[in-house]
């Protein structure tokens, strides 16, 4: 019966779900419940299943997968992380339950969670920052490139923490759904080559454009002229720009 009242959607029906999402109802019917939510379910329907994720019982992986899933389809990210996610990390003392949080909060990327992560990140002694770092390698925003480029150029990095960030904005540079003009693109590119500290990096970022547009060679001659000083690969930059 789930099936059809989720594809009619009628008044009352997101509540309903809500409430045999909760604990206390039979296995089956909550799961079902979940399964429904994915696809309709609100920022009220978020705080169900991220009040079951910070209980960490038997439900807490369904309930991070559910979660995701709802987060993704219901596209409202802002609304989201203000009023579920937020409230949770800022309220919630115990780190398991925070880093359970995170695991799923690429579901949510914006500004306001990006800047969650940053802060996080920006404290070497913070409990949760490798969970953090992780959340940030699986970021699907652009954004998330600025931020790796932060954790590259860090002084006293760590080796990982380094490779985990030249990881990061290869693929802020090169993955095709996350989205971005070129002009950030080269911008960061640029800003890459020029704080690298090896010139193996320097010619990973450079080989992104093995193939660059007529418009992306164009803005190369802008953009990327402080790198013609690069003697290490100034002749590379200057194949691609003509």
């Amino acid at each position: 019966a789930m099936t059809p009242l989720m594809l009619r959607n009628p008044v009352g029906a997101i509540e309903l779900f809500n409430r045999l999402a909760g604990p206390g109802q039979p296995d089956t019917i909550r799961k079902a419940a979940y399964r429904t939510l994915e696809s309709i379910g609100n920022v009220d329907s978020c705080n169900v299943l991220v009040a079951t994720i910070v209980q960490g019982d038997g439900w807490q992986r369904l309930a991070q997968t559910s979660l995701k899933r709802l987060c993704v389809a219901a596209g409202r990210e802002d609304d989201i992380w203000q009023g579920a996610f937020k409230p949770a990390l800022d309220s919630t003392v115990d780190d398991d339950a925070r880093e359970a949080l995170l695991a799923v909060l690429d579901g949510v990327a914006c500004n306001g969670s990006l800047s969650y992560l940053k802060g996080i990140i920006a404290d070497p002694t913070h409990t949760l920052r490798p969970a953090a770092l992780r959340s940030l390698a699986r970021w699907p925003q652009f954004a998330a490139g600025e931020v790796w480029l932060g954790v590259m150029v860090t002084t006293g990095a760590l080796p990982e923490d380094i490779a985990a960030a030249k990881r990061g904005i290869l693929r802020a540079l090169s993955q095709d759904d996350i989205v971005a003009h070129a002009n950030l693109k080269l911008k960061l590119a640029a800003k890459a080559i020029q704080q690298a500290r090896t010139l193996d990096f320097k010619q990973a970022v450079l080989a992104r454009y093995d193939a660059p547009s007529q418009y992306e060679r164009r803005r190369m001659k802008e953009l990327w002229k402080p790198l013609l000083a690069d003697t290490n690969i100034v002749e590379q930059v200057r194949a691609l720009m003509d």
